[in-house]
């Protein structure tokens, strides 16, 4: 009975490490190229989505009707004349509302960048095709600008999220889990030695230590600092 016990409270170490979404833990991730593509396209939609919603706002205001050509056209996007002051603002001003969704769709601060610079390409490749190759800097610079704002905002946002402290419960012991462990994957008998000597070491550094302190929790390739509070 207590060995079940034990092989309870693995398990929960376990799920703490490889899915924690607050907090933030990672497990190892497989490679999914039809979630990637979503992402991709779900981004690429709320970039337009945002980006319109701001040109056609700003648009109004100034009186100018709004047109597709706003947000594909580079020839519109100019610090020469009045008008094409109307994408450029609405792009800087878009670009922190879409940094904090590629936030929280992404949630990791090292995959930010990548799907930002997706974006952009595929935006450029959208402005050529439509309409020509931008050729004037305003273009290029403005873009340029707006691909700093969502990259770096996003990923801050996301090191923010997976900064926050873990909290764990030092009282936690083995005579505390209920005896039915039907809610647990039978993949967690595979790792019983490992998982047993870990929270033995847990239990044993805790009770030596005092109530707070950090430990270390290895999973698999990947080490974590766990504060005890």
């Amino acid at each position: 009975q207590k060995q079940k016990q034990l092989l309870s409270l693995h398990c929960v170490v376990n799920k703490i490490i490889m899915f924690r979404h607050n907090g933030q833990f990672y497990g190892m991730q497989s490679f999914q190229p039809s979630q990637i593509i979503k992402k991709i396209v779900i981004l690429q939609m709320i970039f337009y989505l945002l980006a319109s919603l701001f040109l056609a706002l700003i648009a109004m205001i100034a009186g100018i009707e709004y047109s597709l050509s706003l947000l594909f056209d580079s020839s519109k996007l100019s610090f020469g004349f009045g008008e094409g002051y109307i994408p450029i603002v609405s792009f800087l001003l878009s670009s922190f509302p879409c940094a904090f969704m590629v936030s929280w769709l992404i949630q990791r601060a090292k995959k930010c960048l990548d799907y930002v610079s997706t974006i952009y390409i595929i935006h450029f490749l959208f402005c050529w095709m439509i309409n020509h190759f931008p050729k004037n800097w305003d273009w290029w610079l403005v873009n340029f600008c707006c691909f700093c704002i969502i990259a770096v905002l996003s990923e801050y946002l996301c090191i923010r999220q997976e900064m926050k402290v873990i909290r764990l419960d030092h009282s936690l012991h083995s005579e505390d889990m209920s005896d039915d462990d039907s809610d647990f994957d039978d993949g967690c008998s595979d790792n019983k030695p490992l998982l047993l000597h870990q929270i033995n070491k847990f239990n044993g550094n805790i009770s030596k230590d005092g109530p707070s302190k950090k430990v270390h929790i290895q999973s698999d390739d990947t080490g974590y600092e766990v504060k005890i509070v």
